[in-house]
């Protein structure tokens, strides 16, 4: 299933390559200009601002996919792809706050947990624990796959319902669950390393699997 998953992403890709190159092309102004800030931000100590932009980067994540979603499932054209981000944005404002607070929290326990058991990892039961931890990082990123495919693709909100379907979603298929997060990595890795496609494809392609995988399995 994950092969038809990659397929049926290429081809889609392939089928509206004008829109979802420029699509990735803004998309990846976005994130140097987001890395810029919050270099900047670093080096002046400005950590609360750092924060700032972390939880608002969560209604642009959920308004990316549903600007990707739109442009599978409709004939836009590009001056269209702006209008649909910006009021994606505007949509998803509170949803989006709401799901990166939710992501930071888990991954805060998760990696903080980690890192205390790496510290003691002469320990066999503390090395044991933070493999399990490891597994945990795994897990959890591949049900924010899932959450976030229910919330923008399916227009779920963001409660106990969606969060156990999500949940639900990733307990009861872990090899592909596993195996899309691997291939979503995998495919960034050979993106960013073409150079070229790190601007033209790698924002587009990695949300199509991503909605594609969600979609195959639901």
């Amino acid at each position: 299933m994950i092969l038809y998953t990659l397929k049926k992403s290429l081809l889609d890709f392939y089928n509206n390559i004008f829109n979802m190159i420029i699509f990735s092309f803004v998309s990846f102004i976005e994130i140097i200009l987001l890395v810029y800030l919050t270099y900047y931000l670093l080096n002046i100590n400005y950590y609360l601002g750092v924060l700032i932009l972390l939880i608002l980067s969560g209604p642009f994540l959920l308004a990316h996919f549903t600007t990707v979603k739109t442009i599978l499932t409709n004939d836009i054209n590009f001056k269209t792809i702006f209008v649909n981000l910006a009021r994606s944005t505007k949509k998803y404002f509170i949803k989006g706050i709401k799901f990166v607070l939710f992501s930071i929290t888990i991954y805060f326990i998760i990696l903080t947990n980690a890192y205390y058991l790496f510290l003691n990892r002469a320990s066999l039961f503390m090395l044991v624990f933070m493999f399990i931890s490891i597994y945990l990082l795994l897990f959890f990123t591949s049900f924010e796959i899932y959450l976030c495919c229910l919330i923008t693709v399916y227009s779920k909100a963001i409660n106990t319902d969606s969060i156990k379907e999500a949940f639900y979603l990733t307990v009861k298929n872990p090899g592909y669950s596993l195996s899309l997060l691997l291939l979503t990595l995998m495919i960034s890795v050979i993106l960013i390393m073409s150079l070229f496609g790190i601007a033209v494809a790698l924002v587009g392609f990695i949300i199509i699997i991503s909605i594609n995988g969600v979609v195959n399995i639901i």
